[in-house]
């Protein structure tokens, strides 16, 4: 019999293998055994995280006695992390959770059409960043490794339950502006809310909008320091709308009157635009059009004033200002061209703007604006 036939005979009478695997090789914990005298092993899915392993493999013969482990052979997996396992922390109007996955680079966030966010890091808690009313709520979390793998959703039912603090009456007198003013008690600050966002975060029961325009509709929040219940103010809805053209610097200019242009009474011209991309395809008798996300806005106008009553709008140059118009959108941008002409009595200046993006939306725990 030759040391191979002999091998293979001792292999056949084999009772079992043991196999033991470790991404550390200085402990060895995990082992499976495999009956018989079988030389492969087939792993369950989700059986390795990512990363670098190692396995080792011995065998028993038919006296059950063991030989000696082989050497570490290593090999590399690429995994997903594994399904969060999410905990309720807080059920109060700011819900808080926590969860519990591996190898985290990244994760996702989702409450129920609320809230939609990726973020990046190694943190496990989330905690809402805006109230919600009373109700059950459904919230989902999935954590990304750094080869870019999602793990399955997570996901948890959260009971809001909110209990509510004094009343809150809240009016508005609308202009060219909004002025609110609010009575309550008990509480520690509030936020202002114009259409649904929260614009504002003070202490006092006074606040003037400079920025909105047209129909709008605000309530106020009172709120806690050291608790998430609030109390919510009536519902208010007007029009905010200036008579005669205006600009103000921003945000701690004063407001000016633009009544009148070289032709007596001053108009405004507007032009708007979306990105759109246009394409010949084969078959098709013209051309196929993709629109963009992207808008824009230009508005161009003239004011004139006697040279007494100049209020000297070339100190504006180079500011971000905000302009309102009978009957127009509020439009922020900043002026970086303004021309003028100066006769024997009076001096006209000649504006062409385009709309920049400006957010006004807060964090409600500093009051800062939000970044896009």
């Amino acid at each position: 019999m030759t040391n191979l036939e002999s091998w293979l005979l001792r292999q056949e009478k084999r009772l079992k293998s043991e196999l033991q695997f470790t991404q550390s090789k200085d402990s060895w914990g995990q082992t499976v055994t495999v009956t018989g005298s079988g030389l492969t092993y087939e792993a369950q899915p989700g059986s390795f995280t990512s990363g670098t392993w190692y396995w080792r493999v011995r065998t028993y013969n038919q006296d059950g006695v063991a030989g000696s482990w082989s050497e570490a052979a290593e090999f590399v997996v690429v995994a997903p992390p594994t399904t969060p396992t999410v905990l309720i922390l807080d059920a109060s109007p700011r819900p808080e959770i926590q969860w519990q996955t591996n190898e985290q680079e990244g994760y996702q966030v989702q409450l129920e059409g609320i809230y939609d966010q990726i973020l990046f890091g190694p943190g496990k808690t989330w905690r809402c960043p805006q109230y919600l009313d009373d109700g059950t709520y459904t919230v989902r979390v999935r954590s990304q490794n750094r080869y870019g793998l999602w793990s399955p959703w997570g996901t948890a039912t959260i009971a809001v339950s909110n209990e509510p603090g004094s009343e809150i009456e809240l009016s508005v007198q609308f202009g060219h502006i909004a002025k609110l003013s609010w009575t309550s008690q008990g509480y520690d600050f509030y936020l202002v809310y114009r259409d649904g966002k929260p614009i504002a975060r003070l202490t006092g029961e006074e606040y003037i909008d400079e920025y909105s325009g047209g129909q709008t509709e605000y309530f106020i929040r009172g709120c806690y320091a050291d608790s998430s219940n609030f109390g919510k103010s009536n519902d208010v809805s007007g029009t905010v709308s200036a008579a005669v053209p205006m600009i103000k610097v921003v945000p701690d200019g004063e407001w000016i009157e633009l009544p009148y242009s070289t032709s007596m009474y001053s108009s405004i011209s507007t032009t708007r635009r979306r990105d759109a991309s246009r394409m010949s395809l084969q078959g098709r008798a013209y051309p196929v059009t993709e629109l963009g996300e992207s808008l824009e806005r230009s508005v161009s106008f003239s004011a004139a004033f006697f040279l007494q009553d100049d209020p000297g709008l070339q100190e504006l140059l180079g500011r971000t200002v905000c302009v309102k118009a009978p009957d127009q959108d509020v439009l922020m941008a900043t002026l970086d061209e303004l021309r003028s002409n100066r006769s024997t009595f009076y001096i006209s200046y000649d504006f062409a703007l385009s709309q920049q993006y400006f957010e006004e939306e807060i964090d409600i725990d500093t009051g800062s604006i939000l970044s896009p």
